[in-house]
């Protein structure tokens, strides 16, 4: 009875570059997709900011009596400034602007909006709603 040795123990150097080549393309694959859900991270973030600076102005203004709402007329509205009340940590520029306009007497239209970022990476947030004297229409 003989014993035959396979001259194929262990692995050939074929089979250790293709697993290496599979291993390194799976890697950076996974670490591709863990930079990208951090940038989807950080922009939730920001969008979560930027959204509770808009609606925290906007129910400020609601929360005035109808009458010391300052407003303008329809095509040239009331403009107020908050940019420095936007949170530093959205990128720049951070631009915050309130928009109060009379369609009638008894009626007020405000729009709230921030903007941050540029180019691309520009975002908007608006919120708008009509105001009416004696609180009705909320």
């Amino acid at each position: 009875m003989r014993v035959e040795h396979s001259s194929s123990e262990g692995f050939s150097i074929v089979e250790l570059i293709v697993t290496l080549t599979v291993a390194t393309i799976a890697v950076v694959i996974i670490l591709s997709m863990h930079a990208t859900a951090g940038r989807l991270t950080d922009r939730s973030t920001d969008l979560l900011a930027a959204n509770e600076i808009a609606f925290a102005k906007l129910q400020e203004i609601e929360n005035k009596p109808f009458s010391s709402i300052e407003s303008g007329p329809v095509d040239t509205p009331k403009e107020t400034n908050f940019d420095s009340q936007v949170p530093t940590s959205l990128p720049s520029p951070r631009i915050g602007r309130t928009y109060v306009s009379s369609p009638t007497p008894t009626l007020k239209y405000v729009l709230v909006r921030v903007k941050y970022g540029q180019g691309v990476g520009e975002k908007v947030v608006e919120y708008g709603t009509y105001i009416q004297e004696g609180g009705l229409g909320r």
